[in-house]
């Protein structure tokens, strides 16, 4: 696929309190179909407060439910970096503080900095 657009997003909820993102990618060769299932956290999930390079904690808020797990190994993205849970956490009131590896980057706390309580956090889906 060369230089790949998102061209449109559909979500649709699930029974069990999951949904599924279906995107659509075009590309001057061809369109193709990306189907991501079963994403567990939702709600618009930002960073809280500045997290400082190499901190290997970082609290995030916004989770739809009060009191969400959120599962070791789990995976986000803050602007062009990838993160992983190290160990399971709890929500409380929708703020969650997490163990993550690798530590924060520089890229991280200047976007956090930037976007005071408003970078958004994505969520990758569970494997």
């Amino acid at each position: 696929m060369i230089e790949p657009q998102l061209s449109q997003v559909y979500t649709e909820d699930n029974k069990d309190g999951t949904f599924n993102i279906s995107r659509q990618l075009r590309s001057w060769s061809a369109d193709y179909k990306l189907r991501t299932r079963s994403l567990k956290y939702v709600g618009l999930v930002t960073v809280k407060g500045t997290p400082l390079e190499d901190d290997s904690t970082i609290t995030l808020q916004g989770l739809n439910t009060a009191t969400d797990l959120i599962h070791k190994n789990a995976q986000f993205q803050i602007g062009r970096d990838i993160y992983m849970v190290t160990a399971d956490a709890t929500a409380v009131a929708g703020e969650v503080d997490l163990s993550i590896t690798p530590t924060v980057t520089l890229n991280t706390e200047t976007l956090c900095d930037d976007n005071l309580n408003t970078q958004q956090v994505t969520f990758m889906a569970m494997r």
